[in-house]
């Protein structure tokens, strides 16, 4: 323990030291800002027309409260030490104050421009005192994000420029401005040290690509837009917790903006008025805490729906695109009132409204925009029994608030006053309601003791935190293995067996047909069934297994096509007057009795010779055992990857980060003797009555600095531990797209229409993917091939058999990222 923290001290020694200097400067000036702490605040007054010039940079080391201060602390310990270890203690220094100097220097220009000018068109709405460590800290966050791996890269700079707009565009005050001129210059500082520096860390990542910020993972799109809508719904909060808020996204929330709560909570919250009824900006107080829990609805709808995001999930999706619609309808209709109240001369809005409504009602839409843009990574769909499970525990919320409050509000709480459908039903809106969605809407008396009070201040919140309790129990039970047809294949899949690409029907988007005698795994892709390897059923079954399929597709309409199925399904399929062509060769290695002698082997005993001097080691293990350094920098091995390709992460028969957290699953890890991963391979298991009999390689991941032949190493250290455990087959996977070489003598076979068209896609990936590289590499361990084939029925349905293929592996590639790999292919041809 001492050693460690002597190593992390060293390693970070400016981190700490700031730190301690900003919990020990908060404890002194944690007071309320008196003349003291004015000496060493920045701001247009103090730095600026006072001449304290010192201020730019003691801003940076005293924190604005204690708060403050243990969030400083924090910041500065993790994520700020990181980058220090990144790009070393001198740079580190040198980011913090001098960006965060600047930063304090340029925010007081702005603001003393436009004072000048006489019109505060920017954030800023009056002078101020800033003490912010965070200031300097966001400098060095965005500086150190140009030498980070590109998982880590992309998030610090999303998350990081999602918290400190939302603080600027919601809150509005200086310091928040004073952060985002930081974050900005950061990024030109890291972008220069880049380019003119050689990087600090003892094992630098390769530079990324230029296009990199286009190319992410599945699993890290989820992430980032889960983080953007996370961060941009706790907004809110920030002009529930002040009052005096100035930011232009104030208008979502302006039913809270435009009331003074001290008046309110003075003059309603203890006992009633008859004004508290009858004056509609304080009637969000008169409800009382009720109604201010009843606003934050919309900021837990956004927690909950981040939360299923990060996991792909459709139901979060259309909940996050719902509530981010209603969120700019509403600030839609405070623009609109009151820009029709300015026209009317009721009430002034100044010369930023212009401004502010343009930035409010852009930056929902920019939300929704990127909701929509990347809706095909939320395809995790909920099953129906849970489906109706959250509408059935939603309409009974419903009814049960509805009838409750009618029976003890409406008939027992104000009987003196006459009812009517239309008074009820407007009531009812401001009940279920936040109070900023319903200004202006005309409501009845308020009850003012009794049940009647307490049930019409709770009512609401009641039932909305009934949809909440609803929504997450929907997006935890819609995993797959909820699901009673994925449980049932995997249960065949242990039983009866399957072949060796049969495992990839338990994959995220595939869908599983279960019959009496086995089961066909398949996506859907259109009106296409695309089946994923052989059917799961024992060999004198496999002829009624298909033949309840197909007649389960003709039912709905769909066409099926077969694909990556071996000769045996091949076979039965042809014996019903189907066509075929090969799709790849499978790769298959027999253990038992495997001995690595002779000339032939020499550069595979080399490698694992190369492994034991340098004390790299292989380690077995499944996702959920693995320690959480390890797992991450899996992360980052497998986002440095997807960055370097023209094309977004492939799908369908090559899994990905996802199908790693699978506990069948088995990873096999190259890690060196400092504890650092070097390369990962994931296992597909094969069973048969209840037992392992193979094993099929899926993911293949190596690092820049990895050590030469690492792949040979892993995958020889599996085929080795494979044989000693007595399985039958090792399956080094099919090299999609690709087949076997004509042997010397032989014609090669006609190609069919869609054998062309799979060609195409073959060379149009070879330059992205290197399908054909890694078959030549497979070649080093000298398997036996199996080829791989494609059935279809009818001819007719090539071209859609061929644009089913292609949407699979591509699921999330847009046709200007195809069309510019296709242009490329055709000028390295011409």
């Amino acid at each position: 323990m001492v050693g460690s923290g002597i190593r992390y001290l060293r390693r970070s020694p400016f981190s700490v030291a700031l730190a301690i200097t900003v919990m020990a400067s908060g404890f002194v000036f944690s007071l309320p800002r008196t003349h003291a702490a004015r000496w060493v605040a920045a701001g247009p007054v103090t730095t600026g027309e006072e001449h304290l010039w010192w201020t730019s940079v003691t801003a940076l080391l005293v924190p604005g409260s204690l708060l403050d201060a243990v969030l400083s602390a924090a910041v500065a310990l993790t994520v700020m030490a990181y980058i220090e270890r990144l790009i070393g203690t001198a740079r580190t220094v040198l980011a913090f104050f001098g960006i965060g100097v600047a930063a304090v220097l340029a925010g007081i220009g702005l603001h003393l421009l436009t004072i000048w000018l006489g019109t505060p068109l920017l954030l800023l709405a009056r002078p101020d005192l800033t003490l912010d460590p965070a200031i300097g800290m966001f400098g060095v966050l965005m500086t150190g994000s140009a030498f980070a791996p590109t998982l880590f890269r992309r998030r610090i700079r999303v998350i990081g420029f999602a918290v400190v707009l939302t603080f600027a565009l919601y809150g509005g005050d200086q310091d928040s401005l004073y952060r985002v001129i930081a974050a900005v210059l950061g990024l030109g500082l890291g972008a220069l040290l880049r380019r003119e520096m050689p990087v600090a860390a003892p094992s630098p990542p390769r530079r990324p690509p230029a296009h990199g910020w286009r190319r992410a993972s599945y699993g890290e799109v989820r992430t980032l837009v889960a983080a953007v809508v996370a961060v941009t719904g706790i907004g809110p909060v920030i002009v529930l917790l002040d009052r005096t808020v100035t930011g232009p996204l104030a208008l979502v929330v302006s039913g809270f903006a435009t009331v003074d709560r001290g008046e309110a909570f003075e003059t309603c919250a203890t006992y009633f008025r008859s004004v508290c009824d009858g004056a509609p900006d304080v009637h969000m107080i008169a409800h009382g805490v009720g109604q201010v829990v009843l606003s934050l609805v919309p900021v837990a709808l956004s927690l909950v729906a981040a939360w299923g995001l990060r996991t792909g999930r459709r139901a979060a999706w259309i909940m996050a695109l719902v509530v981010t619609t209603v969120s700019l309808v509403a600030t839609g209709a405070a623009v609109g009132v009151l820009a029709l109240s300015s026209l009317q001369g009721i009430e002034r809005v100044g010369e930023r409204f212009a401004l502010e409504a343009v930035l409010a009602v852009g930056v929902i839409l920019s939300v929704i925009v990127m909701l929509v843009l990347t809706r095909r990574r939320f395809e995790v769909a909920a099953a129906r029994p849970a489906v109706r499970r959250f509408w059935l525990t939603v309409g009974v919320a419903f009814a049960t608030v509805v009838v409750l409050w009618i029976a003890v509000v409406v008939i027992i709480g104000r009987p003196v006053v006459p009812l009517g459908f239309r008074d009820v039903f407007l009531d009812l809106i401001v009940l279920l309601l936040p109070a900023g969605l319903t200004r202006g809407v005309a409501h009845g008396r308020m009850p003012q003791h009794g049940v009647a009070l307490l049930v019409d201040q709770w009512a609401g919140v009641a039932f909305w935190l009934a949809v909440v309790v609803a929504a997450v129990v929907l997006l935890r039970s819609i995993g797959r293995g909820d699901d009673p047809s994925h449980a049932r294949f995997r249960e065949l899949l242990r039983t009866v067996g399957g072949g060796t690409m049969s495992f990839m029907g338990t994959w995220e988007g595939v869908h599983q047909w279960i019959g009496e005698d086995g089961a066909v795994a398949y996506r859907l892709v259109g009106g296409v069934a695309l089946v994923v390897g052989d059917p799961v059923a024992a060999p004198g079954d496999l002829d009624g297994v298909l033949t309840a399929f197909l007649a389960h597709c003709d039912r709905h309409g769909w066409t099926p096509i077969f694909y990556s199925v071996h000769a045996v399904t091949r076979d039965a399929l042809r014996a019903r007057g189907w066509r075929d062509v090969s799709v790849g060769e499978e790769t298959v290695i027999r253990p038992i009795g495997l001995d690595l002698a002779g000339g032939r082997w020499k550069r595979v005993r080399q490698a694992l010779a190369r492994a034991e001097r340098e004390g790299v080691q292989a380690v077995w293990a499944r996702w959920d055992d693995l320690p959480a350094a390890l797992s991450t920098q899996i992360e980052v091995l497998s986002e440095q990857w997807v960055a370097e390709k023209a094309l977004p992460e492939l799908g369908f028969t090559l899994g990905g980060l996802t199908e790693l957290r699978d506990p069948d699953v088995a990873l096999l890890l190259a890690v060196d003797a400092g504890g650092r991963l070097q390369a990962v391979t994931s296992w597909l298991p094969s069973w048969r009555d209840e037992r392992v009999v193979g094993w099929t390689l899926d993911f293949m991941r190596r690092g820049d600095d990895a050590m030469p032949e690492i792949m040979v190493f892993l995958i020889a250290a599996a085929v080795l531990r494979m044989r000693d455990a007595g399985i039958a087959t090792v399956s080094l996977s099919g090299a999609p797209l690709v087949t076997a070489p004509v042997p010397t003598g032989q014609l090669p076979p006609q190609s069919s229409l869609l054998g062309r068209v799979l060609a195409w896609l073959a060379d149009l990936l070879e330059p992205v993917y290197g399908f054909r590289s890694l078959f030549a590499f497979k070649q080093k361990f000298h398997p036996e091939l199996e080829t791989m084939y494609l059935a279809y029925e009818d001819a007719a349905s090539l071209p859609t058999a061929a644009s089913a293929i292609l949407r699979a592996y591509l699921p999330a590639a847009s046709p200007r990222q195809i069309l510019a790999v296709v242009r490329g292919l055709s000028v390295r041809r011409g």
